[in-house]
């Protein structure tokens, strides 16, 4: 009964030194939260037309996901709608480090459900690599930034079709090579 009672308390100790091991020294410190969200869409064609006008025009739409069920809309997904060769939105992202580290926008992973000689997408501000703020006010900086990009339908684009983009931020700590 005694030599159980050591083999688990050793067993129970060679626990806990690896757990403290894997949290203080390998996978940055303790406390440590590396999390962006997306908190806000906008695009400059809703499909909203001018009185008396009776074309049915394309428009961009779009939404925000949580994939991952933390809370954090870390996903985007936009759509053209009734889109035609050199129809062109701009969509704009609100990012913003929800986390308590620097992080660096490294890029942005979009993919379009067209191939490459239907749509083409163009990344204009802010430019990448960017760091981003933690998520606290003593620490100064800025912790959200908008980033800009168009999606123009190339001369390959079938008429009235709709195409969906959808992509997510790539981050990584703004210590990190």
């Amino acid at each position: 009964m005694k030599a159980r009672l050591a083999i688990l308390t050793v067993f129970i100790i060679i626990s806990l030194v690896i757990v403290a091991a894997f949290t203080s020294f390998g996978f940055g410190q303790s406390g440590d939260r590396y999390a962006v969200e997306v908190t806000a869409w906008s695009a400059n064609d809703q499909g909203v037309d001018p009185p008396d006008w009776d074309k049915d025009v394309a428009s961009c739409i779009g939404s925000l996901e949580d994939t991952d069920d933390d809370g954090l809309a870390d996903h985007f997904a936009f759509t053209i709608d009734n889109g035609y060769p050199g129809y062109e939105c701009t969509f704009n992202l609100t990012v913003h480090n929800a986390g308590n580290v620097t992080l660096t926008i490294i890029g942005i992973d979009i993919h379009s459900s067209a191939p490459a000689t239907e749509v083409a997408v163009a990344v204009s501000q802010p430019t990448i690599p960017y760091n981003l703020a933690p998520d606290d006010e003593s620490a100064g900086g800025n912790d959200e930034v908008v980033l800009v990009f168009k999606v123009t339908l190339l001369q390959g684009a079938t008429p009235n079709t709709s195409y969906d983009i959808t992509g997510a931020i790539k981050v990584e700590s703004a210590g990190n090579p």
